[in-house]
């Protein structure tokens, strides 16, 4: 827990006496069952028994039940916005989970075969929640029951496995039948010491995390308040985000109100002002931020554009993710988000390459592998920079050069029966100058009439055979002179 945190805790601590206003202890359960009638029916491996333990142990309960990612986003960010003026705090995850090296998730309702490139929109990932959890360090319990899930697609496998506990987090997972229970009659139970309950679990279920050997979450600690101004006086001492926010969720209409909101937005400013300066105390080139700005569209926040310019777009997904990750939401980045930014979206990277090499094999192998000139054009008009581009390219060249000496020899043959057919078709200079005039007539420019056929003329020629979709030999043949006294 941060250091004035804890100082804020103790001047209230220390103010407390009998208005009985209580630091509240939440509870946020979020169940994803497939076939929630018939698992209610089996009586729903204890979930209606721990919700009713958590409400009669004194928890502020929020209940999402076969919410997709939209809804489960709304309920977190209320969480984010709760956590620090609680006292203990209770996370249940009830579904089915997907898994990475890295993290696990709890899926959304509705999700089918996810893919690891895409589980950032799928589900809630494990490591983030424990490290929102963290900010209650040694009050935070996090509960992950676990059900059948659906096929996953590439990079994630079934079930819970690697995640990140968060400092002070303790976590228990197994089964439903047996998560859900056990959190009911024993984690929640008063004097429950998670570090002697970890050396001996029942079947099913595991323990990580803080697991002190003491009991550091029963017994909630809330504190009452002398008064109005004496926690006004305190708040002011302390003169921080969390005092003053702390007075306006005792006090909304107090004397004092209008001063903590004027208060807060001062502290803001000053707040956006210095993590402004610690991200440009960074130096970020251009092209690290067109690397951030690609973590950011890996993780599913979209930032608008790759360009290297930290815009609008940019700006609302580093607030977004921030956020999602329990940081300040302000929009600017510390050394350690962006190292942990790119943390979080190297696997996702690695696994989009993997994906992309695939395709470019498996492309490679329905076109260009076939050693036609169709297939390698085709191959690289989509991967012009891909594996096989130089071997595509080589076996282009290879044709290219076929076709010059196959042509070379076509044009040497053409243009000498195009010689041999002009000499019948304008057997005098009469008739040659007759042509160079109806080439002049039709808008070619053969030089100046003379019946001799000059270069001037053959490029003439050349260029009406062109337009008229002729063979070009810059000859007149009797196709060509047909064409010319028709003017079609």
């Amino acid at each position: 827990m941060p250091r004035l945190r804890i100082l804020v805790a103790v001047l209230l601590a220390a103010l407390a006496m009998g208005h009985g206003v209580q630091a509240r202890d939440i509870a946020l359960v979020l169940s994803n069952a497939d076939d929630r009638k018939a698992w209610f029916n089996r009586g729903a491996s204890g979930y209606l028994d721990l919700l009713q333990a958590l409400r009669q142990s004194g928890f502020d309960l929020q209940v999402l039940e076969n919410a997709d990612m939209a809804a489960t986003r709304d309920v977190l960010a209320l969480l984010a916005r709760q956590i620090d003026t609680a006292d203990r705090v209770v996370v249940v995850l009830d579904g089915a989970f997907v898994s990475a090296p890295h993290d696990s998730w709890l899926l959304a309702e509705g999700v089918s075969a996810p893919r690891l490139t895409g589980v950032h929109n799928a589900g809630v990932s494990i490591s983030t929640m424990a490290a929102l959890l963290s900010r209650r360090s040694g009050r935070a319990l996090m509960v992950l029951s676990e059900q059948a899930g659906p096929a996953t697609g590439f990079g994630l496998g079934a079930g819970v496995a690697g995640f990140q506990t968060g400092q002070g987090v303790s976590v228990f997972h197994g089964p439903a039948n047996a998560a859900l229970p056990y959190a009911t009659g024993t984690l929640l139970a008063p004097g429950a010491t998670f570090g002697r309950l970890a050396r001996a679990l029942p079947e099913g279920i595991t323990a990580t995390g803080y697991l002190p050997q003491y009991p550091s979450f029963g017994g909630a600690t809330g504190a009452a308040v002398s008064g109005e101004e004496g926690f006004w006086a305190a708040v002011q001492a302390i003169n921080s985000e969390e005092a003053y926010k702390a007075y306006l969720q005792r006090f909304a209409n107090g004397p004092h109100a209008q001063a903590a909101q004027s208060a807060l937005a001062a502290l803001a400013q000053t707040a956006l002002a210095q993590a402004r300066a610690t991200e440009n105390a960074l130096q970020l080139s251009r092209d690290d931020k067109r690397a951030i700005q690609s973590n950011l569209t890996l993780l599913g926040f979209d930032t608008r554009g790759i360009d290297g310019l930290f815009g609008s777009g940019s700006r609302a997904a580093i607030a977004r993710w921030q956020e999602q990750t329990g940081f300040a939401p302000n929009a600017y980045l510390t050394g350690q988000q962006v190292a942990l930014l790119a943390a979080q979206a190297a696997p996702l990277a690695e696994a989009r390459a993997e994906e992309e090499r695939e395709a470019d094999e498996a492309y490679w192998q329905a076109t260009g592998a076939t050693a036609t000139r169709a297939g390698l054009e085709a191959y690289l008009d989509r991967y012009p920079t891909g594996l096989y581009a130089e071997e595509a390219k080589s076996g282009l060249a290879e044709f290219e050069a076929e076709d010059q000496a196959q042509g070379t020899t076509a044009d040497v043959a053409a243009i000498a029966a195009a010689q041999e057919a002009e000499s019948r078709v304008l057997p005098n200079p009469v008739a040659r100058l007759l042509a160079e005039q109806r080439l002049i007539q039709l808008g070619f420019r053969p030089g100046v009439p003379d019946g001799r056929l000059d270069n001037n003329a053959r490029a003439a020629i050349a260029e009406f055979q062109d337009s008229r979709g002729l063979l070009v030999t810059g000859y007149i043949d009797s196709e060509t002179a047909s064409r010319l006294l028709s003017g079609n």
